[in-house]
């Protein structure tokens, strides 16, 4: 975290005591729960709480007069028989003292007379909370826990000064303009049920763009020697004990018994991975060997995290490993990078940072394996990046326990960074599964496994690339690619033909025939962001040819049918 993320978070957390002040002044039979900074800013949850939006502006004058009086913040530390005493009224405040030995002391942050549980930093006054502004008002569960009570959750914003604060507003109003909800609504592509929590119900055109991705996917993935696989969805959870994922991960794993046995939903593909390797002998001859999976996992998310595609329990994961010998190490890193790069960038992300996670210098004992192999893989994924002239950031602790690994993150229109590529070097599974392979001179030796993604989630790469590119895909991805309109009625004979020769060669389009005005119907396709209209008039009919525009331009131009054809197949078959 630098610097400046730190003193932002310190300000955003000193703010939500704030916003629990203001509540509790003006409703005072609301029951605190818990308050948290997240990555937009920050949120406090209450039961007992009744409020609507417009109640928004209440609670915010209400922490405008508290910054205007200046109160200090001061953290104390009490007995937890002390700080039992000042929250007698707090039932969710005494649930989380009461889990702690009585014999400890507890750090409290005092704002006057208010009190809440807290022991981290806070800036020195309130009146350093330049602008204040509250958000959203939704609910959430009381911990996180479906089985408890629904809490009411409002968020908000903190900056310095006024004009950070509008600065804020103003690329608030641009974000939504990008919101692949929004998106996803108007070109048809997607919706989420309250019965499915988490889960994407992909309608036609959305998984005409989902199935697109993946048909590139495994055109480039064949291209790069890999072996496709499909590995089951319900495995027994003795593999997972012995993979670990039980003992560090079960909390995110959904598991079922059945006839007295226990399995979990994968959450990850790993473990089949390892299965299709140990399913016959190796030799060095067989390394590198590939193997792909795009998996259908499952992970166990809170609700209140979910948000779109960004965030869902269901979702196809882009995976690969990769089992080499030590020697391979570089070479199979350098591939990975520039595979990862080139198929990122065919989806129109040219921007690029890299970081390097390693092991924390204190070098703790969470860490497999020992100092000499931490230290020529690290080596190695550094030396990979700068053979290939590319810059890094190392991200200190951030290692997995298992090993290394390298994160690329995009930037976005709006200048944000995504992590969607990942690589990481595995010590740990190897030797868990006892994986072998015989080296030249005839004896057992363990291999190394990468693990890779290159878009990650599908899911959340496809609301990534809808809110870059505002939902104009590229020809390639379009669901939509050109729409037929016939002038008038008349024309309807000629536009039929010339959608069923479109349909014939498989070139994704509609024919938009209504009585409606032309202009209305060349609006539709604005909406649905398609990237050709085919106007068919009477010059069109009598001379056999068609009048194409782009969507964004407002000059057409004549083309023979089989030539736009061609066109479109061209641009198609670079990639599919």
């Amino acid at each position: 975290m630098t610097i400046m993320q730190e003193q932002r978070n310190i300000l955003w957390h000193s703010s939500l005591h704030i916003l629990a002040v203001a509540v509790k002044r003006l409703f005072p039979g609301a029951k605190l729960g818990n308050g948290q900074v997240t990555d937009e800013g920050f949120f406090y949850d209450f039961d007992d709480l009744t409020v609507k939006a417009s109640d928004l502006t209440l609670i915010q004058d209400e922490m405008e007069k508290i910054i205007d009086e200046g109160i200090k913040y001061e953290n104390k530390i009490f007995q937890i028989q002390q700080a039992l005493n000042f929250f007698r009224n707090e039932p969710y405040k005494l649930q989380i003292l009461q889990r702690m030995d009585k014999n400890e002391k507890i750090s409290l942050c005092s704002i006057g007379d208010f009190y809440d549980i807290c022991s981290q930093s806070h800036i020195n006054n309130c009146e350093n909370i330049g602008a204040i502004k509250l958000l959203s008002i939704g609910g959430a569960y009381w911990m996180g826990n479906p089985k408890n009570q629904m809490f009411t959750r409002i968020s908000g914003i903190a900056f310095e000064t006024h004009e950070a604060l509008n600065e804020f507003l103003t690329y608030s109003e641009l974000m939504k303009k990008h919101d692949h909800r929004v998106i996803g609504k108007q070109l048809e592509l997607f919706s989420f049920h309250p019965q499915a929590p988490g889960s994407v119900f992909w309608h036609e055109n959305g998984l005409i763009l989902r199935n697109l991705i993946i048909s590139y996917w495994r055109k480039a993935h064949r291209k790069n020697g890999f072996r496709e696989i499909s590995t089951p969805i319900l495995l027994d959870s003795s593999l997972w004990k012995q993979s670990g994922h039980w003992d560090h991960y079960k909390q995110s794993m959904y598991t079922t018994k059945i006839e007295d046995k226990e399995y979990a939903i994968k959450p990850m593909s790993c473990p089949g991975s390892i299965l299709y390797y140990l399913e016959k002998s190796r030799s060095y001859r067989d390394l590198p060997l590939k193997v792909a999976e795009l998996g259908l996992v499952h992970r166990n998310e809170l609700s209140g995290t979910l948000h779109g595609l960004m965030r869902v329990r269901q979702f196809i994961q882009d995976d690969a490993h990769i089992f080499i010998c030590p020697h391979q190490l570089s070479e199979q890193i350098q591939q990975v990078i520039k595979m990862s790069v080139d198929m990122i960038g065919e989806f129109g992300f040219r921007d690029f940072s890299f970081a390097v996670s390693v092991r924390s210098s204190e070098k703790t004992g969470k860490y497999l394996g020992n100092d000499e192999q931490w230290e020529r893989a690290e080596a190695n994924l550094k030396s990979s990046l700068e053979a290939l002239n590319y810059t890094y950031c190392i991200s200190e602790g951030d290692a997995k326990f298992y090993g290394p690994s390298i994160d690329i993150m995009i930037n976005d229109c709006l200048g944000r960074k995504w992590q969607c590529s990942t690589l990481q070097l595995d010590f740990n599974l190897p030797q868990r599964f006892e994986l072998e392979y015989t080296d030249v001179q005839g004896k057992k030796q363990t291999p190394l496994m990468l693990h890779r993604t290159l878009l990650g989630s599908l899911e959340r790469f496809i609301g990534i690339l809808l809110e870059h590119t505002k939902g104009q895909l590229p020809l390639w991805l379009s669901p939509i690619q050109a729409a037929v309109i016939p002038i008038s009625s008349k024309y309807s004979e000629y536009g039929n033909t010339i959608f069923r020769m479109l349909e014939e060669k498989s070139v994704r389009a509609v024919i938009i025939d209504s009585e409606e005005s032309l202009s209305k119907r060349i609006r539709q396709t604005v909406l649905f962001k398609i990237p050709y209209i085919v106007v068919l008039g009477e010059r069109e009919v009598s001379n056999s040819v068609i009048s194409v525009r782009k969507a964004d331009e407002d000059e057409s131009s004549v083309y023979n049918i089989q030539e736009f054809i061609d066109y479109i197949k061209k641009v198609e078959r670079y990639r599919i």
